[in-house]
């Protein structure tokens, strides 16, 4: 599973411990702001996002111990948006995403996204920062105007180049270079993962899309513009044996649903929502979420409910993929208890499934959602039975009948 103890959407310790605020100055109309960014090696990120904003289907970054050289597809940047580097930061996030399914608005946010990567890059003091993409190119070096030029061939690729100064720093570069531990690539590594385009570093692919363990049941989800996927979560260390009296305590082995929340192919947050059924991994993308001030967490809007149900609704669709097949395959042996796992999937101990099933039930607020995936009637059922149900859950659900059964 990609899912860790702690999981957060965090620096690795070695990345966390180099994240200092440098002064960096910004040219508007002849003029200098002074700028501090608490996450300045987060630049790779901004640039990933901005990537996929222009509908990068493949994005390739290189390392060196003085270089970094990016490069993907999709719509090229204008000679607008690199006039735009410095102001374009400014913009506020929610005025560019006021509309978010017009053309104004991705193309917004991505010029701000570059704007933002640039800016943590020369907080560094960087040599030199050149940017290619179409006919559009700029070269940027701090205490220097701006370079631009208009190039007659345009470029197919957008490419993105950046050279450190000569000094003691790009001695510690080299080592973690050669080491494999440069805090860009960790960054990557860490954040990329989900990003549905592909993503190589140094030649080795990094993203692998929603998709969550390859060892445990999981199932896809999407919702108009949300999609993702929600995972069984594995059993905390020390959970009690499946015989005895410990074995009653099984629902507090279940762990809270650790939710991981995407933008742009970037996890950008975790959340663990009380709304969502114990027991579970997921990780879900929309273009729409909203950060907050500091851009640390997502804010729990419409769109975040809306990504609760959705995720609510897949892991009803996976306990009852549980119980169909626990119940297929008592079937075919004559014991219930047999269930065996198919492919490299662990099997799911019995006791823990009905765990989950039983914090479902604790959920529905009535029968009435468990009736109506089943498809029975509630005539049999005595007057004093409690048929209702909250009206947020999933209108059917496949194998239903599994979740009476």
């Amino acid at each position: 599973s990609l899912f860790g103890h702690g999981d957060r959407p965090a620096l690795s310790a070695k990345a966390d411990s180099e994240q200092r605020a440098f002064p960096v100055y910004l040219r508007q109309s002849g003029s200098f702001r002074y700028v501090r960014f608490a996450n300045p090696l987060s630049y790779v990120l901004d640039l990933v996002q901005a990537a996929s904003l222009k509908g990068a289907t493949r994005i390739a970054f290189s390392f060196g111990a003085g270089t970094m050289q990016m490069r993907f597809d999709g719509e090229p940047f204008s000679q607008e948006d690199f006039n735009h580097l410095s102001g374009a930061h400014w913009v506020s996030h929610s005025t560019s995403h006021a509309t978010p399914n017009s053309a104004a608005g991705p193309e917004l946010e991505a010029r701000r996204l570059l704007s933002t990567g640039v800016c943590k890059v020369l907080q560094a003091s960087p040599a030199l920062v050149q940017i290619e993409s179409g006919s559009a190119f700029v070269e940027i070096r701090p205490d220097h105007p701006d370079r631009h030029v208009k190039r007659h061939a345009p470029s197919a690729l957008t490419r993105v180049r950046i050279q450190q100064r000569l000094g003691l720093g790009l001695i510690k570069r080299y080592v973690d270079h050669l080491s494999g531990h440069l805090s860009e690539e960790l960054l990557l590594q860490e954040r990329c993962v989900h990003a549905h385009m592909a993503i190589q570093v140094d030649g080795r692919l990094i993203s692998q899309g929603q998709a969550l363990s390859d060892s445990r049941p999981w199932v896809p989800f999407s919702l108009g513009r949300i999609s993702g996927a929600a995972e069984v979560a594995p059993l905390p260390a020390g959970t009690p044996s499946q015989q005895g009296p410990a074995a009653q305590s099984s629902e507090l082995a279940l762990s809270p649903t650790l939710l991981r929340l995407v933008q742009h192919g970037v996890w950008v947050d975790t959340q663990i929502p009380i709304e969502l059924l114990p027991g579970f991994r997921g990780v879900a993308e929309s273009a729409a979420l909203q950060l907050d001030a500091a851009r640390e967490h997502v804010v729990q809007d419409d769109e975040y409910a809306t990504i609760l149900r959705a995720v609510s609704a897949a892991q009803v669709e996976l306990i009852a993929e549980l119980c169909h097949r626990q119940l297929t395959a008592g079937l075919r042996t004559g014991d219930p208890h047999s269930a065996k796992s198919k492919g490299r999937e662990q099997p799911i101990a019995e006791l823990h499934l009905r765990a989950r099933l039983r914090g479902l039930l604790s959920r529905l607020g009535g029968l009435g959602p468990l009736l109506r995936w089943a498809e029975v009637s509630a005539k049999p059922l005595p007057s004093t039975t409690n048929t209702g149900g909250g009206s947020d859950w999933p209108a059917s659900v496949s194998h239903g009948a599994a979740l009476l059964a």
